[in-house]
């Protein structure tokens, strides 16, 4: 039997998208946290690595991955709202290339 992966990268802690929002990095803190337990030893963990935009375009439209990419400049402690329920930070960037 294989064993089970896990990707992840730490600039993925660096999206920080604010105190109220469900998708923030304390959800990720959590969830490797819970992964700390023995019970999940055996998990292979693995550092994720930085997606070119073409990779990211397999998944999104190319002008889209191209817009959030574009965005890469945001002041730290600021939030850029995509939409209603979406936002980048000053880490985003980074994170959204190794998730």
């Amino acid at each position: 039997m294989k064993p089970t992966a896990l990707f992840t990268h730490v600039a993925c802690l660096d999206h920080e998208t604010g105190p109220y929002h469900p998708e923030n990095a304390g959800r990720l803190r959590a969830v490797l946290q819970a992964l700390d337990d023995e019970v999940f030893a055996t998990l292979l963990r693995e550092q994720a690595p930085a997606a070119t935009d073409a990779q990211l375009a397999l998944a999104h439209p190319a002008a889209y991955v191209a817009a959030l990419m574009a965005m890469g400049t945001i002041a730290p402690g600021t939030h850029h709202h995509i939409d209603g329920d979406t936002l980048m930070s000053a880490g985003s960037v980074d994170a959204i290339r190794h998730q």
